[in-house]
């Protein structure tokens, strides 16, 4: 029932179209094709063996459809903004893939897992910007298993020049 003809008798010289279905099992199967010809009495024997399945179905399978459909994450936003101060802010990491995150400026701009798997609270932290001119910085998040990338924009504003950590208003008042 798995291996059929398209011919199961004619006369002279045809061609026979052997067809099988697909093999659900992890066994092999055989089956034997026996040609006779009636006029001389000859047999001719033809085995037919199909290999069974490894439990993975090639034929069917898309890497980025399949892949995607199972594994996934986002994050809870695509946009950081700091003042020109150090400081710390997070996002989240929500889903079931295994994911890193990097940062494109690493001397000012840093977050506190470069990896991990499923759901996850990233703290990105920026050191002080002493200049007058804003930075920016990009933290690039992968999926291991899927084709995702997100990128979180980070962005901190430039100093104004005018520091007041360490500022006393009554010890500079008196000068």
């Amino acid at each position: 029932s798995w291996c059929t003809l398209s011919k199961v008798s004619g006369t002279g010289t045809a061609t026979v179209n052997v067809t099988v279905t697909k093999n659900g099992s992890s066994s092999q199967r055989t089956a034997t094709i026996t040609v006779k010809g009636k006029q001389t009495g000859k047999t001719l024997t033809v085995s037919i063996t199909q290999k069974g399945t490894s439990g993975f179905d090639h034929e069917d399978y898309d890497p980025d459809k399949d892949l995607d459909n199972n594994y996934s994450f986002s994050v809870s936003t695509t946009s950081l903004s700091f003042e020109s101060t150090a400081n710390s802010k997070s996002f989240t990491i929500t889903g079931n893939d295994e994911w890193t995150a990097e940062s494109s400026a690493t001397s000012w701009c840093t977050v506190s897992k470069k990896s991990g798997t499923g759901s996850a609270t990233v703290n990105v932290t920026v050191a002080k910007n002493t200049t007058s001119s804003q930075r920016s910085a990009i933290i690039t998040v992968k999926g291991k298993y899927t084709s995702k990338i997100i990128q979180v924009s980070v962005s901190q504003k430039g100093s104004t020049g005018f520091d007041r950590e360490g500022y006393d208003q009554d010890k500079n008042l008196d000068k």
